[in-house]
């Protein structure tokens, strides 16, 4: 038994999702998206937290931590509790981590309390699709859960790019190739070629980190291939621009063409605390490329998508601050959420007073 399991049993005891390890200072753990103590945890000194971690990592995964001071792990306690992916890094005191929980079962798009119209995405026979959203928002679950209803109701050859690889597929109808950097693949750039020529119908990266990733994605959702893959962006229009921004001035006139021509959707997703409850649910904003969405992302007009969005709402697209606006009419969270989550804030103030004074009236 690994010392550190100790601190993941007081994780799962608290239903929490992360677990921080820093030296000079006691664990904490993010619960329902607030980091709290855990019970009775002791301050942890450098010496103490950097053998902690050692203690669960191979001697590449050291060497690389000790080459570039930061290194991602995957980590399963003995006792089949649990599985982790952890973020070991180097920061002014010294080794800390964060332990991010990866459910052991994989869960089903419905589940997951998304907008229903994201079922469609695993009929997409080819083209790309980013899920998106800030850092512990779910994208990686809601990625895994997509891949779940490919592999149980499709016959394809579907391949993971992964670091490290989390969620665990077992084949079902499909053929499923899970790849992680380091233990199974030099880089992106050499997994994506090699995905290229096995015969891949549904090929996941687990996040777009430079140039090369992005044009090679490009090309693959450009032949017939399903693209599935992430950014760090809270709506539709900031993941098209940012994608963009990963290539040259040169370049991407010519990147936005085929960008237009192979992205099928954009399911971006925040987790906003449930009002009353130790929960969050997700609010989505969704955009499927079609009609003058088409152009706008070719012509490089991102201003105007989301009054597009906005739009389309009939046929399945919503904007991020109308399906939160939604969950505070149904009462689902409170003012200040809405609010703190919304993209536009003074909109989306000026929108609750608005709904407040009716209310009032009545």
């Amino acid at each position: 038994m690994a010392r550190v399991d100790k601190y993941l049993e007081g994780l799962a005891e608290l239903r929490g999702s992360d677990l921080h390890l820093n030296p000079g200072s006691a664990p904490r753990a993010r619960v329902a998206g607030k980091l709290v103590s855990l019970p009775e945890a002791e301050e942890i000194g450098k010496q103490e937290c950097a053998e902690l971690l050692e203690e669960i990592m191979s001697r590449r995964q050291l060497k690389k931590f000790e080459r570039d001071r930061d290194v991602n792990v995957a980590y399963s306690p003995r006792d089949g509790s649990g599985r982790f992916r952890v973020s070991v890094f180097e920061d002014r005191r010294g080794m800390a981590a964060v332990f991010r929980l990866i459910p052991t079962r994989i869960p089903t798009l419905m589940s997951l309390r998304l907008n229903p119209v994201v079922e469609r995405i695993p009929e997409f026979s080819g083209g790309l699709v980013f899920i998106t959203g800030p850092s512990g928002s779910g994208k990686t679950t809601t990625l895994a859960a997509v891949i779940n209803a490919i592999n149980k109701d499709k016959y394809r050859h579907i391949v993971t790019i992964e670091d490290p690889v989390e969620f665990l597929h077992r084949d079902k109808r499909c053929h499923v190739t899970q790849r992680e950097l380091g233990n199974h693949a030099r880089s992106y750039k050499a997994a994506l070629e090699s995905a290229m020529t096995q015969d891949a119908d549904v090929i996941m990266v687990d996040e777009v980190k430079d140039v090369e990733t992005a044009g090679l994605l490009l090309s693959a959702a450009d032949t017939g291939v399903l693209v599935l893959t992430t950014l760090q962006t809270n709506t539709a229009a900031k993941t098209v621009e940012r994608f963009i921004d990963f290539f040259s001035p040169a370049d991407q006139a010519q990147a936005r063409l085929m960008l237009s021509s192979t992205l099928r959707a954009v399911i971006c997703q925040q987790l906003i605390p449930i009002k009353d409850a130790k929960e969050r649910i997700p609010a989505n904003e969704i955009m499927f490329l079609e009609g003058p969405l088409r152009n706008m992302v070719r012509d490089g007009n991102t201003s105007q998508i989301a009054s597009a969005i906005f739009s389309a709402a009939g046929e399945g697209m919503t904007t991020m601050d109308k399906s939160i606006l939604n969950y505070y009419r149904s009462g689902m969270i409170a003012a200040d959420a809405a609010v703190s989550y919304a993209i536009e804030k003074e909109s989306m103030k000026k929108n609750l007073e608005t709904q407040e004074a009716g209310e009032a009236a009545v």
